[in-house]
């Protein structure tokens, strides 16, 4: 019982605005049989639209593939549903055979159509795809691929959580259209929590999601083996758009936390036009990081709210307490914060022979701001144990009419002198500030 099964083609409804049934679909196995016996269940091309919990629910299983399902609440036009819902729950997945595949799947319209335009508060936490303890294999990764997550409102959610996952591939998932009504709810777009055996989260796209507190696109926390978290879009999001936090981070485009001393890459992304209400807001914001943060474009971002103040710092390029780092071709260009802006952000004290390599990086600032006593950084350079850094063929130009206080370039090494490798070939040009 339990394996081999297909189902596939069925609409399942429910007359209108009713709750609808627990789940939609449900596998439910042996803890024992299912750690190394293949189920490899098959659910395809089905149409859900109406559940009251789970869109589709699987219990430890082997092998499954959940692929092509539209899973919605489209035959109601208004809330009627539990509190924390989910649109698939995957619990305890293993990949014997065949990888676990959850892709191409369309979860849209929670908890209703047209949700997202109502001004009613909407109270718990939505997660759109929860895979939790995932086992994929060298040989059979565990795939969250393909997906869309859109048209969403809830207190607060998960477009995808990947918790203990291993040998995971998240990528080319679609997560646009939320808003959260959860006046101290966070949200993510994509969250690898204490992910093994390597990450590849790539070509996502997070865009035009609406949210009132912390919200993070992706974050890797504690993923450990290499990180691929590359050529993801993540644009025009109105983040933290009411709430008032101190907390670091607040708002931010891609997270890492924690991984493996290892050649880990952020390349190629696009943190584009977002607004981030929060006091620290970040677009790449990479800790205890090893590796490239190359050929990312972060352009656009700022400080902005629409209700209260905004105020705080915007930092659209964060490396903080790296190991040994290339941070070269980014574009790193028209972000502003309120109290001030830390276009790239360099720091360390790691002990260790470290080397950091900071090359060929454009970075703009213009415009004005509405804070007199504002401070603006071009390339912040404290790497204070590394001992080899170098900063080579950097543009940095930074204008405005009102600014107060900017540092173009700023380093600080212990090992003086000795720690430079070469800092050289730069260009500068400042307008516009009081002091420098």
């Amino acid at each position: 019982n339990g394996r081999y099964n297909t189902i596939q083609n069925c609409t399942m409804s429910s007359r209108a605005n009713s709750p609808g049934p627990t789940a939609g679909i449900v596998i439910y196995n042996s803890a024992t049989l299912d750690a190394s016996t293949a189920a490899n269940n098959t659910i395809k091309n089905n149409t859900i639209k109406n559940f009251y919990r789970y869109g589709i629910y699987t219990y430890y299983s082997n092998g499954d593939q959940i692929l092509n399902n539209d899973i919605s609440k489209s035959q109601n036009t208004a809330r009627n549903m539990y509190s924390t819902p989910y649109g698939i729950y995957a619990f305890y997945q293993y990949s014997t055979n065949r990888s676990t595949k959850i892709e191409n799947n369309n979860i849209h319209d929670i908890p209703y159509e047209g949700a997202t335009s109502d001004n009613s508060n909407v109270s718990g936490y939505f997660y759109g795809i929860y895979n939790y303890y995932g086992y994929g294999t060298s040989s059979n990764s565990y795939i969250v691929s393909n997906n869309k997550v859109t048209d969403i409102c809830a207190g607060g959610g998960y477009a995808i959580y990947n918790y203990r996952t291993y040998y995971t591939t998240a990528n080319k998932n679609t997560i646009t259209g939320w808003v959260t009504r959860g006046s101290t709810s966070s949200w993510w777009g994509i969250r690898n929590y204490y992910c093994y055996n390597g990450l590849e989260c790539m070509d996502n796209t997070i865009s035009n999601n609406t949210t009132r507190a912390r919200s993070y696109g992706i974050e890797a926390y504690y993923c450990y083996g290499t990180q691929d978290i590359s050529d993801n879009t993540i644009s025009h999001n109105k983040w933290g758009q009411t709430y008032s936090s101190y907390s670091r981070p607040g708002c931010v485009g891609i997270y890492t936390y924690r991984g493996d001393r290892v050649a880990n890459k952020i390349n190629r992304n696009l943190i584009d036009s977002n607004d981030m209400g929060l006091y620290y807001s970040h677009g790449i914001y990479d800790y205890y990081w090893n590796g490239e943060v190359n050929d990312n474009t972060i352009r656009y971002n700022r400080i902005v709210k629409t209700s209260g103040s905004a105020i705080g710092y915007m930092y659209p390029m964060y490396n903080y307490y790296v190991y040994n780092l290339r941070c070269n071709n980014n574009a790193i260009v028209y972000n502003k914060g309120y109290y001030g802006t830390y276009n790239m952000y360099n720091y360390s004290f790691s002990s260790g022979s470290y080397k950091a390599e900071v090359r060929d990086n454009t970075i703009i600032f213009t415009g004005d701001y509405n804070y007199r006593y504002n401070y603006t950084y071009g390339a912040y350079m404290y790497l204070y144990r590394h001992n080899q850094v170098s900063f080579t063929g950097n543009s940095i130009h930074m204008e405005t009419s009102n600014g107060y206080y900017t540092y173009p370039a700023y380093t600080f090494n212990g090992n003086r002198a000795a720690g430079y490798k070469d800092w050289d070939y730069n260009n500068y040009y400042i307008k516009g500030f009081g002091n420098q």
